[in-house]
């Protein structure tokens, strides 16, 4: 009989080692910080491009943005509590500006956004999506 816990144990640490460095990359390679933040509430997906996005610790892994009320984009994503941040490439430039206007056209087909089995909206092309819970 072998013992399995020191194992598991070495399969848990390699789990957070690989999400800590996981999370430093996506960080590390997003020098614009310029990101749509996005989630599904009860009637509907809402987002908003935010150039706040910064992180704040490895472990846990915790990033930290800022919006100016709990209205509109910004109280429909403390609504739905999980959320992505989808951090963006520079080619994105149109679809950041789609999020950060209102009115303009949000989460339509030909943006190719899709979702997480749990329900939230992400982007494929994004180059990093992070799948996030709201703290505070």
């Amino acid at each position: 009989m072998t013992d399995s816990a020191p194992e598991a144990a070495a399969q848990a640490a390699s789990a957070e080692v690989t999400l800590a460095d996981e999370f430093k990359t996506a960080f590390r390679e997003h020098p614009a910080a310029v990101a749509i933040i996005a989630g599904q509430t009860a009637t509907g997906p809402v987002g908003l491009t935010a150039s706040s996005v910064s992180s704040v610790a490895v472990d846990p892994a915790t990033l930290s943005f800022s919006v100016t009320r709990a209205t509109g984009s910004a109280g429909g994503l403390l609504e739905a509590g999980d959320i992505t941040v989808n951090l963006l490439s520079l080619d994105q430039e149109t679809l950041a500006l789609d999020f950060a206007r209102s009115g303009a056209p949000r989460f339509t087909p030909e943006q190719g956004w899709e979702h997480f089995p749990t329900g939230e909206p992400y982007l494929p092309q994004a180059r990093e999506t992070l799948r996030c819970r709201i703290a505070s």
